[in-house]
């Protein structure tokens, strides 16, 4: 039985001017012009004074114009409003949303791959964890902890502070181009041996 929730908020974060991919015409539909559409086999609301949580399981997938993003679990946080006795209130500024478990996110010809991606709105901030790793068509980027600023388009990898030698940042890229030096095997020998003293 597949779930679907139409998360219109994300938008706000997520990069701007998506629109609805699918075509499904639903009652939803009616009222909202969906952007980014929230799918799962499992689907819990819960509700506090302030906040609206929402638990998505099992086969997430997030679509939007140039972005998908799938996962094994879902946790959207956000703000409440309208009715203070209705059961739901009203979806205000999305605070938090977690994505957990084979995390996959592809976007503008890049791919992100994570065991845990954290997205902060607010922030305009992407914290990527477990075995993080970015993909596009020139490099590899991988380390302990990956954090994307979109504001000021960063990335910071960093280095797991409590182990020695782990997850460093590393780049995986295309072979450099030649750089004008001969090649001399001897040459490269007694720079290796330079190095190794």
């Amino acid at each position: 039985m597949n779930k679907s929730f139409l998360l219109l908020p994300l938008i706000l974060f997520v990069l701007s001017g998506f629109r609805f991919a699918d075509g499904e015409d639903t009652l939803a539909e009616q009222f909202i012009t969906p952007l980014t559409v929230v799918r799962s086999d499992s689907l819990e609301m819960t509700s506090t004074p302030e906040r609206n949580y929402f638990y998505f399981s099992d086969n997430v997938t997030i679509t939007g114009k140039n972005l998908l993003i799938k996962c094994d679990n879902l946790e959207v946080t956000a703000s409440r409003s309208g009715d203070a006795e209705a059961t739901i209130g009203r979806i205000g500024v999305i605070k938090k949303i977690v994505a957990i478990g084979s995390v996959v996110i592809y976007q503008a010809g890049r791919a992100a791959l994570a065991g845990r991606a954290e997205l902060l709105p607010a922030e305009d901030k992407i914290i990527l964890t477990d075995s993080p790793r970015i993909l596009d068509r020139k490099a590899v980027v991988s380390g302990w902890r990956i954090t994307l600023l979109k504001g000021n388009r960063t990335a910071i990898v960093e280095n797991n502070p409590d182990d020695s030698g782990g997850n460093r940042p590393t780049v995986f890229l295309d072979a450099l181009p030649n750089m004008g030096f001969d090649s001399d095997d001897n040459e490269n020998a007694d720079f290796e041996e330079r190095e190794s003293e």
